[in-house]
């Protein structure tokens, strides 16, 4: 019994050393400009296969963008990321993206409400041999708004659905 599950602990350790153990952590600079924080960890599982968080934060309370209402958000996603041709060389990926939002509009009266979302990404990444990651891609997503509140008093029922295209772009590194 000791000698099998030596043996089982044994091949899991190949196995686990004979895929890629490296990560990348990226940024997308589009959202940086606007004054969104974020970053993505992405973590190798095997040699095709990376998964990993997204997290990111926005706040402002003067006015968000032109519309001259205070904001915040915060969002949390889990991201799976498949390169056919190998994820420690340039190549195209396919990406799948579950996502949780929650954002705060207003001062004295805030609506809080979040969405959920769904999106598959088709893109290409180009990876240097000093490790610079830079990734472009599209794809479409589904949302879900959710949890509309009137903190004045009133509760606003709005729950929908959307869809879309999506747009990616990224910078980082790969360690």
């Amino acid at each position: 019994m000791i000698k099998s599950t030596q043996l089982a602990i044994g091949l899991i350790l190949s196995a686990s050393a004979a895929t890629a153990s490296q990560f990348s952590i990226e940024t997308n600079p589009y959202t940086q400009v606007l004054g969104f924080v974020n970053g993505t960890f992405l973590y190798d599982v095997t040699d095709t296969l990376s998964i990993g968080p997204t997290v990111g934060y926005y706040a402002n309370d003067s006015s968000f963008l032109a519309f001259g209402v205070p904001m915040s958000a915060l969002w949390l996603s889990a991201r799976g990321e498949y390169m056919p041709a190998g994820n420690q060389s340039s190549g195209f990926y396919l990406a799948g993206v579950l996502n949780q939002t929650d954002i705060e509009l207003g001062d004295d009266c805030t609506d809080e409400f979040g969405y959920r979302s769904a999106a598959g990404v088709v893109g290409y990444k180009l990876i240097s041999r000093i490790g610079l990651v830079a990734k472009l891609g599209a794809g479409y997503s589904y949302s879900g708004v959710y949890d509309s509140v009137d903190a004045c008093g009133s509760s606003i029922d709005s729950d929908f659905l959307m869809s879309g295209l999506v747009a990616e772009g990224t910078v980082g590194f790969k360690f």
